[in-house]
This record gives C-alpha cells, structure tokens and sequence, in this order.
C-alpha cells in the first residue's frame, strides 16, 4: 500500500449533473463538502507523492486553494449560478429599498 494511504475508488457526492434539476424542483441546498474534501485529498496526496522530502503543508495548500477555487467555479456552472452576481446584487439592493 502507498504511504499515503488507500481511497476508495467510489467515494463521490451527488452526481453534479443533477443539480440543475433539483435546484428547479426547489432543494435550495446541495451539499459539495465531500467533493471539496476530495480535492483537498487529491492535491496533498498528490503533492507529498510527488515531494515526499517535504512536510510543511502550505505549498500544497496553496495549491489546494487554486483547485477549489476551479471546483467552485465548475459546481456554479452545473448549478446555472455563474455569471449571476451582477443580477443578485441587484435584487438585494431591490430587497433593501
């Protein structure tokens, strides 16, 4: 077994491809944490593979940071929130007058 430790192969949250769906059936909440958490393992098991003489955990963390920053982009492309924060900032100023 590698150092690192073994994952299993069929760890995975809800399929993001219904997301879309089940936002417009009215779940106002989609949980991503084991999806997120799954990044984060990738990049440090990944990093401390690759640079198994390191042990300071923030260059992987740096990298981590860059990945989920991708992770959360793509999870607002599936769930059709991308590109709306001009729209949603309107409304909360509508909802403040």
């Amino acid at each position: 077994m590698p150092p690192w430790g073994k994952l299993d192969p069929s760890a995975r949250g809800v399929d993001e491809n219904d997301y879309l769906a089940a936002a417009k059936l009215g779940v106002t909440k989609i949980n991503i944490d084991t999806d997120g958490r799954l990044v984060w393992t990738r990049v440090h098991r990944e990093y401390f593979r690759d640079h198994p003489e390191e042990f300071d955990l923030r260059p992987p963390g740096k990298i981590f940071v860059q990945e989920y920053a991708k992770f959360v982009a793509q999870k607002n492309e599936k769930l059709g929130s991308a590109g709306k924060l001009p729209e949603i900032r309107q409304a909360l100023q509508k909802a403040k007058s």
